[in-house]
């Protein structure tokens, strides 16, 4: 029995100083980035001629601040006499400029589009030495940030929320004095997949490890980008249309500034502790603006059910789902795309609001 304690303690002190190691590995002086070769910029380069939208001319990058310090990344299509503003909240890692058809698409039908990257990814104010990690110290922070900025904008105000956006959207609504005309959340992170670990098993874990100081530590298997991570050729869990599914990962391979690599303990326990909150019925009831939910069918991101039971729970929410989609929904190709931003902008539309 003592043999067995000891090996036991053992195995605790090893993981305890991996978890160490992991921790502090990168945060110690200036972050460096990987490197990409000749052949893989010019590959990168290739790709997204083929697969991004470029910004509509007239989109114009600033940045807004509601605390000194924290800087924040607007990008901003003006309209000369719009119906109305919609501001966008992107997803989870995803710069301002992969939204660019929807900008455009959005403007095209009367809209001025400003978006805001919240804190911790595209040029936003990051909050750990390692930039490339993904971290959240409280939602609240990026629901007071986003109302803030909707308080700047003159004139009638829509939401659009991708993903991880959707969500800090549906926590402004609950808890915030904002007057907004209508939300279309578009694949909204309500509840997210937890690959090879029960849903229970991930909250315990990496509430234990952000509680005794390891927040900030990347989940276990997780780590900094690099090119090789992906194979072009592949569909992913966010995509199955390989010509638009690495997108992103081009993206910021080019401009390593642009990335957020992966989620750490305190990531991934601040979102299971915000989503359940978003997801009670007192926080439902109180969210009374007209709401669009776009789900996909074949999500393996976020669970689609989670949204889906969301918005039956909300006042005045209904549901389009894409049935063959996965979560990167503007990925799946032209059509797809067009279908979306057709039910948006309907929708939008269908709001009055000027």
């Amino acid at each position: 029995m003592r043999r067995l304690i000891k090996i036991l303690l053992g195995v605790i002190v090893v993981i305890f100083g991996l978890l160490v190691a992991a921790g502090f590995a990168t945060t110690s002086g200036e972050h460096d980035y990987a490197e990409m070769t000749e052949n893989q910029t010019v590959s990168a380069r290739a790709y997204l001629a083929e697969a991004q939208t470029p910004l509509p001319e007239g989109a114009v990058f600033g940045r807004f601040e509601r605390e000194p310090g924290v800087a924040l990344e607007t990008l901003t299509l003006p309209h000369p006499d719009p119906k109305a503003t919609i501001v966008l909240v992107p997803g989870y890692t995803a710069p301002l400029e992969v939204y660019a058809s929807t900008y455009k698409a959005f403007h095209d039908a009367g809209y001025a589009v400003t978006g805001l990257s919240q804190r911790g990814q595209g040029r936003s104010w990051r909050p750990l030495p390692n930039p490339e990690k993904g971290y959240v110290e409280d939602y609240r922070d990026l629901s007071a940030d986003l109302a803030a900025f909707v308080g700047t904008i003159e004139g009638p105000v829509l939401v659009y929320g991708n993903s991880m956006g959707g969500h800090i959207a549906m926590v402004m609504a609950g808890t915030e004095d904002v007057d907004i005309g209508a939300y279309a959340l578009l694949v909204p992170m309500a509840k997210i997949h937890t690959g090879e670990f029960p849903y229970g098993v991930a909250k315990a874990m990496t509430g234990f490890y952000s509680a005794i100081g390891f927040g900030a530590n990347y989940g276990f298997g997780r780590g900094d980008w690099t090119f090789a991570s992906r194979d072009q050729s592949q569909p992913t869990d966010c995509s199955a249309n390989p010509a638009r599914a690495h997108t992103r990962h081009m993206m910021v391979g080019l401009d390593p500034k642009l990335r957020v690599s992966d989620v750490t303990n305190k990531y991934v326990w601040e979102t299971m502790k915000s989503t359940e909150m978003a997801a009670s019925s007192d926080h439902l009831a109180g969210i009374t603006a007209p709401v669009l939910s776009v789900t996909a069918g074949d999500d393996r991101i976020v669970q689609t059910g989670a949204a889906e039971a969301n918005c039956k729970a909300m006042p005045n929410c209904r549901t389009k789902r894409f049935e063959a989609a996965r979560h990167c929904i503007m990925h799946e190709g032209e059509a797809q795309k067009d279908a979306v931003h057709a039910e948006i902008i309907a929708f939008f539309d269908s709001v009055s609001v000027k």
